[in-house]
């Protein structure tokens, strides 16, 4: 399950079905979260929400911290690094900002180089060792996965934009096979199982 953490007390009743929970993580300041998480309080959520699913770890719950890495929080990295060591998600995983949805707004202010992205990368795995990272780059989300948005509506991840396949649900419910078949075509066998892999690497 992928959740902003914004409503901590709503997981309880689902966290005992669930193999996963992924979690934001963009900056542990109130200005970073203001800036790539719209509330000052994000990461104060995100410590709720951790608090919560602490016993349904124990049994078995697993844990993927998402990061995306931009010019606003790169040199905020190593703190959120800090933080994760007593965490130890099963996987913490970072995105290189695209130019597609929210990001495509502001992706001029937002965008690092993939040079400085490999650069952390380096840092943080010297130091910090026992996190399970993996860094996802623009090109390895191509057609690797799709997203189901609330509104039920498929999107796929293209480099500057989202493909739609529109909503796989009706009004009344219903799915709408047709559709779901069409997303699930258009991924790339290989770039999709790889994806999988590195993000869920406990399954795979």
């Amino acid at each position: 399950m992928q959740t902003n953490g914004l409503e901590p007390d709503k997981l309880a009743p689902l966290l005992q079905e669930l193999d996963w929970i992924c979690l934001p993580i963009d900056g542990l300041t109130p200005e970073t979260s203001k800036i790539l998480r719209t509330s000052r309080s994000h990461f104060q959520h995100i410590k709720r929400c951790l608090d919560l699913i602490a016993p349904y770890r124990i049994k078995g719950l697993r844990l993927k911290i998402g990061t995306v890495i931009t010019a606003h929080n790169i040199n905020e990295i190593s703190a959120i690094a800090e933080f994760l060591n007593d965490v130890r998600p099963d996987v913490w995983k970072w995105y290189e900002v695209r130019p597609r949805g929210l990001g495509a707004e502001n992706f001029q202010t937002l965008r690092t180089t993939q040079e400085s992205i490999l650069k952390m990368e380096k840092e943080v795995r010297a130091r910090y060792s026992g996190i399970n990272l993996t860094v996802s780059l623009t090109d390895d989300t191509i057609k690797a996965h799709f997203i189901i948005n609330p509104n039920s509506e498929i999107v796929l991840p293209m480099r500057d934009h989202y493909a739609s396949f529109g909503r796989l649900m009706t009004p009344s419910g219903k799915i709408e096979s047709e559709i779901w078949c069409r997303a699930v075509e258009s991924l790339d066998p290989s770039s999709h199982i790889e994806n999988a892999r590195r993000t869920f690497p406990n399954d795979f």
